[in-house]
């Protein structure tokens, strides 16, 4: 009985150990449950630290600014901005049409490129508008989930689940340990 507790145990510190990495710690708790938790515990630290590479992408975008996809348009979003109709240009494929003499944007016409542009431009706004919306959204719902707030526990006391496994491995052996 002491065996399967002490397995059991390993298990969830391999299971810790890879939600600290940036892995799933359920699936990897039933993976080294399964296996075996030195396979698993050897795993997990082979494979790529998946919480410190996203550590690192969050503070590139913070030294660049705001994230933009690529190829987006990184200054003010003003039509006064010749960079930023040059933008438009190019996201929208503004393109002219010799035989009508008009601008077209997705099989529609507009008489001039002023027009054309000032028509992109309001989708782009509407499109960063709805980013914007989306980023505050995601953000406030991952703050409420438990295990962003269980991660950020842990990376505030990084001992915590040391701890926490130590004190199940004393419990569960002066519990069943002697049973004999």
């Amino acid at each position: 009985m002491g065996i399967v507790l002490f397995w059991f145990a390993l298990a969830v510190a391999v299971a810790v150990l890879a939600s600290n990495r940036g892995r799933s710690g359920f699936a990897w708790f039933l993976i080294s449950l399964v296996i075996s938790p030195l396979l698993g515990f050897i795993f997990i630290l082979v494979m790529e630290n998946l919480a410190a590479k996203q550590t690192l992408v969050v503070q590139a975008s913070a030294t660049l600014g705001e994230s933009t996809p690529e190829g987006a348009y990184s200054g003010d979003p003003v039509l006064s901005n010749d960079s930023y109709k040059i933008y438009l240009t190019k996201r929208y494929s503004i393109q002219k049409n010799d035989v009508l003499g008009k601008y077209v944007i997705d099989e529609k016409l507009f008489p001039d490129i002023d027009s054309a542009i000032e028509f992109t431009n309001a989708r782009e706004l509407t499109w960063i508008d709805r980013r914007a919306k989306q980023r505050e959204y995601d953000r406030q719902h991952q703050a409420e989930s438990v295990s962003y707030k269980l991660g950020k526990f842990c990376r505030k006391y990084p001992f915590a689940p040391w701890v926490v496994l130590i004190l199940l491995i004393s419990v569960v052996y002066f519990l069943f340990g002697n049973a004999k």
